[in-house]
């Protein structure tokens, strides 16, 4: 009886665990029903997102290996990134319907797809979604910056600086470091404190904060002035000395503050432009599609033509018609479609700087100076034209006046200044 007994209980239990055997075979079996084919946003079938904003453009495919596993490609999807592949695991949640994450590393970004064997990631992406027999797929993806250096944060705007033993701000908001050699040293030195002054006052207006969030998204406090602001045109001594004064408090440190508003706009994240800084540099991307897409907003023009190769020939053209030769100012156009804007960043636990230096405006300022002729052509123009207004003329001598002061007869003697610099750069200051 109790032999029987056992034996009873023995084909039961591999009852049981036959008919659990043929359930997850079936079960095993449905993930090759999975939909292998391209989803793209276009066509309302796949419905996507990174960093909860939505993506309206890009294509999306979930390759199954398994009942657990597969890889998602997303291809113009993550902004500033082509092509990103994502291992995952699957999950069957009945109804034909397959949920589905993962997290995966970017390697390289661009304005516009670049090929790179980069192995160091410079992004991590995680994803999840689901998607169904119905050709039906949801994607929520996520980025995190990996390459940070330190630069990851809120950075106000430097607004208060303590004179030198000369009287002059040891720092700017907007600085511009400036020397040059033999007769041009002058030239250079008076147009790095002008510059680095008037340029600040400028800044201190239209800038308040610049954020790098962790998701990569660069986001500002600024605000858009208007050119009848009062803040606008070229000083002349006078006014810059008076410019100069009214930026001293009574502490005797230089303050700079807005002077036309008391609002800033902020920007939110919106993927628009994307960070991340490795060796020394800090790369910005702007995102071409989302910008061009803002509603009540245009791209720059020179931004969207330039990562446009269907109107790159004609943008050439017109540069060769103002006396740039294209074969020098192509190199940049590709560093930006690979790079974005790349800058130069120092850190503190306190501070930030990020500047260009001589080696990156090189290649941008040298293909240019040909501008500085047909300016000299225009403003003699303007000298000879007896119809120009009375704010034209004044404004022709101030820049005249101004001129002298930086010891130049003409625009283009600025060519001469630029071939005997010796040390430049243009940086921004923020503090925590």
């Amino acid at each position: 009886m109790k032999r029987s007994l056992l034996y009873s209980g023995l084909m039961l239990a591999l009852m049981g665990v036959f008919a659990s055997c043929n359930k997850d075979s079936k079960s095993d079996e449905n993930w090759k029903d999975i939909p292998s084919n391209q989803f793209t946003a276009e066509s309302g079938k796949a419905e996507m997102s990174v960093n909860s904003i939505p993506v309206s453009m890009g294509n999306v495919k979930l390759t199954a290996s398994s009942a657990t596993e597969g890889v998602l490609q997303m291809n113009n999807v993550i902004p500033c990134a082509s092509s990103v592949a994502v291992n995952v695991n699957l999950k069957n949640t009945g109804d034909s319907k397959w949920a589905f994450s993962g997290e995966g590393n970017i390697y390289n970004m661009a304005v516009m797809s670049l090929f790179s064997t980069d192995k160091t990631p410079i992004y991590t992406v995680s994803v999840e979604g689901e998607i169904d027999g119905n050709e039906k797929i949801s994607v929520k993806a996520a980025t995190k910056v990996v390459a940070k250096g330190g630069m990851e944060g809120d950075w106000n705007l430097l607004r208060e600086a303590a004179p030198d033993k000369d009287g002059v701000p040891v720092v700017t908001p907007l600085q511009i470091t400036w020397t040059a050699s033999g007769d041009y040293a002058v030239s250079a030195a008076m147009m790095s404190k002008m510059l680095s002054i008037f340029g600040s006052v400028q800044l201190a207006d239209q800038l308040d904060r610049l954020s790098f969030t962790e998701d990569g998204n660069v986001t500002a406090r600024f605000w858009e002035s208007d050119e009848d602001s009062g803040n606008s045109g070229i000083p002349d001594m006078k006014e810059f000395d008076g410019i100069i004064k009214s930026l001293v408090g009574p502490d005797g440190k230089y303050h700079f503050v807005p002077t036309t508003h008391t609002e800033w706009i902020d920007l939110p994240p919106a993927n628009l432009a994307f960070w991340y800084a490795n060796g020394g540099n800090l790369f910005v991307l702007p995102n071409i599609a989302a910008l061009s897409e803002m509603e009540g907003a245009q791209a720059d023009a020179f931004v969207t033509r330039a990562a446009d190769l269907s109107g790159l020939s004609e943008l050439l053209e017109e540069l060769q018609k103002l006396g740039i030769d294209p074969k020098e100012i192509l190199p940049v156009i590709k560093n930006f479609m690979a790079n974005g804007l790349v800058m130069k960043y120092v850190v503190t636990d306190n501070s930030l700087q990020l500047f260009m230096d001589k080696d990156l405006c090189d290649p941008i300022v040298k293909p240019l100076l040909p501008l500085l002729d047909q300016l000299d052509k225009k403003l003699e123009e303007m000298a000879k034209n007896p119809d120009i207004t009375e704010e034209q003329k004044a404004e022709l001598q101030k820049l005249q006046t101004l001129m002298g002061v930086f010891r130049l007869t003409k625009p283009s003697d600025l060519k001469a200044v630029w071939a005997n610099t010796t040390e430049f750069a243009v940086a921004m200051n923020f503090v925590r």
